[in-house]
């Protein structure tokens, strides 16, 4: 939550004090006089801010950053008697006395109609603005712009002036939180250059502030690969959106909000697809703006692999087999080798693999012997703290107590805790070894029960020897996100958006909740080759089946129908005299009392999963129908049909594999420790193990899926025909806690 920090007069002295909107109503010391005081609010309400301007040649746009961070201001114009965002701290400790209070002021921009970007600063990965920045805090007033300029905006600003009577609690200098360190450049606009100290009117230095920064990349809807955790969600929950507010906290990490930044496709705000450029330029810009005496920690979230004996991160868009398309992990060491920081510290989550869930698509295997290997060696001076070891995952949960990757959530109890009695200073190290106790420990008491082993692992040392601490030197940048500008010779994004949106088709398994695909999260495509699928939108026999086949898929699942296909898919369930959906396909069950009424209950459940089947198989017989007609086709309808023809196929054999796992559990209930287990729940495989129509109608999916990549190469059909062919339509029962 983003708060206002208001200028007020403390009565003894008349100094004037810059304080907090929060601490208003409390006692507080002033930190001239040492007076207390009893503070008293009679208004607020804090101007609008602009959007930033754009950068050339490069574009520079925010990631998301902690809900404490204050927003970029573009127009630094200061006006008399400011009032200016800034972060809220988060329940503030009292800190030892006599230190001194040093808290940072915005200046803000005089009231006046908001500056637009310019046309070459739009995000173009975001054609249809889905991804609009929030410029102005939640909690602020919109204000109307009056166009009258910057003294009306001095008399707006007075009338809504907070005059607070008191000081402030003595001495909060090493309270990182309470004072965020001071961006020298506009996220999203000119950086300035490094080491000049020069600010672009932003925010001003601020003394005392602890000299650390982080940026967390996590991917999660990958492309080719098992998703990943991001967390239960809510900003009250553990998720990687509330773990940023909790490495602020002073006795664990102690990083002040403003530099602490997010990369990541399931960030609540801004959402931006780590794609292999984008991660790249990220971490690249984060390590060469860290000063020399920064202490800095880059997290990465996601999976991770073993080719030919190297380590390999990846991003969204990542083939795992294929290391032309992952992240070196070699690529990372050198960069943190050659950065200037203090301290450099890695941690990485990777192997994530639910045991819940199972595995959807490729990814959470154990770790490898190499790549445990590289992670116990780091380069000199670079810390790596690693969420499991070698022949280990790291295992996540999407139940109670743990919704979220194990490791995160322990490493988010263990930094909002922090280090027993440790009142961290500046020049403190990270806590990492007591931290790592922390989580490990945790990790053990939830595993052991069920069997399950994961040890975390800090390797490396920080170097003996660097900078002094330096509180007058200019803070290092705010982290962003740098978009590399999409080439003249790449296909518009509105074009490839199109294609997604006629291709567009719900998860084949209910339980996965995945976001609809969008362009920018897919690789480039060349114009030249998208300009060879003309839009078409005839009126033949075979588009309509290819409408109603994706209407129907959009029909049996539970989750949302585009408008489009909203009308439709009622008019086929009514039609199907069907009134429910996938949904009935339960993940698992509890283990009952009464075994002959729960197997009688099991055949229900399947004489309803038998209907929705009925309904899939006569879209499929439709399909066949026309089938003669594709090869007279245009060439976009026949990439859509053989897509949409398999998509359909893998349906109906998931719903087989499923009526298969009814009929083993009717036959026989798997086995469990009832000391540990009190049920089962279906967990995902690569292998078909039931019907064997289920099975015949896999192969005839993956042999057309297969066409579809090869006939269409560079085009978005290869890559969601890809995408379809790694899905595991498999199943087995898994004893659940």
């Amino acid at each position: 939550m983003s708060t206002a920090v208001v200028q007020a007069t403390c009565p003894r002295c008349k100094k004037s004090l810059r304080i907090p909107l929060e601490w208003v109503g409390q006692s507080l010391r002033c930190k001239h006089c040492r007076s207390l005081f009893q503070s008293r609010t009679r208004t607020s309400a804090p101007p609008p801010l602009m959007h930033p301007a754009p950068v050339p040649e490069m574009l520079a746009v925010p990631v998301t950053e902690p809900e404490l961070a204050p927003p970029a201001v573009s127009n630094p114009t200061p006006i008399p008697a400011p009032v200016a965002l800034m972060p809220a701290p988060a329940p503030i400790p009292v800190a030892p006395p006599g230190a001194p209070l040093a808290v940072p002021v915005a200046p803000v921009a005089p009231l006046a109609s908001p500056v637009m970007p310019a046309p070459e600063a739009a995000n173009p990965f975001d054609p249809f603005g889905q991804m609009e920045e929030e410029i102005i805090p939640r909690h602020s007033v919109r204000r109307r712009s009056s166009g009258r300029g910057p003294w009306v905006a001095l008399g707006v600003s007075v009338g809504l002036l907070v005059l607070v009577a008191g000081g402030i609690f003595l001495g909060f200098k090493y309270w990182p939180s309470a004072r965020p360190a001071a961006p020298t450049g506009v996220a999203g606009g000119e950086t300035g250059k490094e080491g000049t100290g020069k600010t672009n009117g932003t925010w001003a230095a601020t003394n005392g502030a602890f000299p650390r920064r982080a940026l967390i990349v996590s991917v999660h809807n990958y492309l080719y690969a098992n998703p990943t955790n991001f967390g239960q969600p809510g900003i009250s929950s553990r998720n990687l959106d509330t773990f940023m507010g909790r490495l602020s906290h002073r006795a664990g990490f102690g990083i002040p909000p403003t530099q602490i930044a997010h990369l990541s496709d399931a960030a609540r705000k801004r959402p931006i697809a780590p794609t292999k450029p984008v991660i790249e330029e990220t971490i690249d810009q984060f390590l060469n703006t860290a000063r020399a005496q920064d202490r800095i920690v880059l997290f990465f979230v996601g999976h991770g692999v073993e080719i030919d004996d190297e380590a390999y991160l990846a991003p969204i868009e990542g083939e795992l087999t294929v290391k032309e398309t992952l992240l070196p992990l070699k690529w990372v060491y050198d960069k943190l080798a050659a950065c200037k920081a203090r301290q450099k510290v890695l941690i990485l989550d990777v192997c994530r693999f639910s045991p819940q869930r199972g595995q959807e698509r490729p990814g959470g295997d154990p770790m490898g012997e190499k790549f445990d290997a590289a992670l116990k060696n780091p380069p000199k001076g670079v810390q790596v703290w690693t969420a499991c070891v070698g022949g280990q995952r790291s295992y996540e949960f999407d139940s109670d107590p743990i919704n979220n990757g194990l490791f995160m959530d322990c490493l988010h109890e263990a930094a909002g805790k922090g280090v027993e009695g440790k009142f961290p200073k500046p020049t403190d190290s990270f806590p990492l070894t007591q931290l790592a106790e922390m989580v490990n420990k945790r990790m053990q008491d939830e595993l052991e029960p069920l069997g399950l082993k994961q040890m975390s692992r800090l390797s490396g040392e920080e170097a003996p020897e660097g900078a002094e601490y330096n509180p007058n030197e200019a803070p290092a940048l705010t982290p962003v996100a740098v978009l590399p500008k999409v080439g003249m010779d790449k296909a518009e994004l509105r074009q490839v958006q199109q294609i997604l949106y006629e291709l567009t088709v719900p998860p084949v398994k209910v339980a996965r909740e995945e976001g609809v695909l969008r362009a920018d999260i897919l690789p480039p495509f060349p114009t030249k080759v998208l300009d060879q699928y003309p839009l078409d939108k005839s009126d033949t026999p075979l588009r309509k089946a290819i409408i109603r086949t994706q209407a129907l898929l959009w029909a049996v699942s539970p989750s949302e129908p585009p408008k489009e296909f909203k009308e439709a898919s009622v008019a086929i369930k009514k039609e199907g005299d069907l009134n429910y959906d996938l949904s009935i396909l339960r993940e698992g069950y509890r283990a009952p009392a009464d075994e002959t009424r729960f197997k009688n209950e099991l055949v229900a459940d399947g004489t309803r999963v038998a209907r929705i089947l009925r309904l899939l198989e006569e879209g499929l017989e439709e399909m066949e129908k026309v089938k003669d007609e594709r090869d007279k086709a245009p060439k976009r309808i026949q990439a859509t049909y053989d897509f949409m023809l398999a998509r359909l196929m893998n349906q109906i054999a998931y719903v087989y594999e499923y009526q298969s796992m009814l009929g083993q559990m009717r036959k026989e209930l798997p086995p469990r420790n009832p000391k540990l287990h009190g049920g089962w729940r279906l967990a995902s495989q690569p292998r078909l193990s039931g019907d064997s129509t289920g099975k015949k109608l896999a192969r005839a999916a993956a042999k057309l899926l297969d066409q579809v990549i090869k006939e269409n190469a560079s085009t978005p059909w290869e890559v969601l025909a890809k995408r379809e062919k790694l899905t595991a339509l498999g199943l087995e029962w898994q004893p659940e806690k």
